[in-house]
């Protein structure tokens, strides 16, 4: 995973570079394409912007589909969920959002949601859980699931 300090614009949000080491509660968002000096393009970059907790309930009222994979930092299946994330996001572009929460730095929403082990990964829309999966899945698995739910 590639972590960079650049000041970036991330929707209606400016987020300089010099908070990256100053956030403790965060999402990493998948930012894809940012020009910036020394990084080439379409270089997939997680950029870590402070996400309050009271503000999950908001992100998952999205009509936009919230995938949110629950980690974390010590779990080897976790770490080889990224480039399935990447992949899959890069496969459905606007058409989904991707969010992932530390379960470590995020225990009263990991208790709150019953999140049991990791990686749990969760579908939204609307504020309406559509589907769940403990465990790794492949990207294909994943837009199969993705697919089907949206049905639902």
């Amino acid at each position: 995973m590639k972590t960079f300090a650049l000041d970036c614009q991330l929707g209606d949000q400016s987020i300089p570079g010099n908070a990256v080491g100053k956030i403790q509660n965060t999402f990493i968002y998948p930012v894809l394409f940012i020009k910036a000096v020394g990084v080439k393009a379409r270089t997939p970059l997680y950029l870590y912007i402070p996400v309050m907790k009271e503000k999950f309930a908001t992100i998952i009222q999205s009509e936009i589909p919230v995938l949110v994979d629950f980690y974390a930092t010590w779990c080897g299946p976790c770490v080889g969920m990224l480039p399935v994330l990447d992949a899959l996001k890069k496969d459905l572009g606007d058409g989904i959002r991707i969010i992932k929460i530390d379960v470590d730095k995020n225990t009263d929403l990991a208790v709150k949601l019953k999140v049991m082990g990791v990686p749990t990964l969760a579908l939204f829309r609307s504020g309406t859980e559509l589907w769940r999966h403990p465990g790794v899945l492949t990207k294909e698995q994943l837009k199969t699931e993705i697919e089907s739910a949206q049905k639902k």
